[in-house]
């Protein structure tokens, strides 16, 4: 993991930044602090939530080939069934 710091500027309502002001201070810690912490814990859920729904979609794709694969081998099988009663 990189040392390096990215720089994001928010804008914030004077409402919103008193009570984070509050928030940080009634939590004993800085504004800064607190925003790394709370959008790192964001970034985490939204960021498994999104794995979690890429990998159900691959594995959804995987079944569905999987079921066609099975589709195509059933019907060669009928279909030599058929040819074995006609010859």
């Amino acid at each position: 993991m990189s040392t390096e710091k990215i720089t994001r500027t928010v804008r914030l309502t004077p409402e919103v930044d008193s009570r984070l002001q509050a928030l940080a201070k009634h939590l004993g810690t800085n504004v800064n602090a607190y925003l790394i912490s709370e959008i790192g814990k964001c970034v985490s859920r939204d960021e498994l939530a999104f794995i979690a729904a890429r990998n159900s979609t691959d594995m959804m794709n995987a079944l569905g080939g999987l079921i066609s694969a099975m589709q195509v081998e059933q019907a060669e099988e009928q279909l030599d069934m058929l040819e074995e009663k006609e010859g």
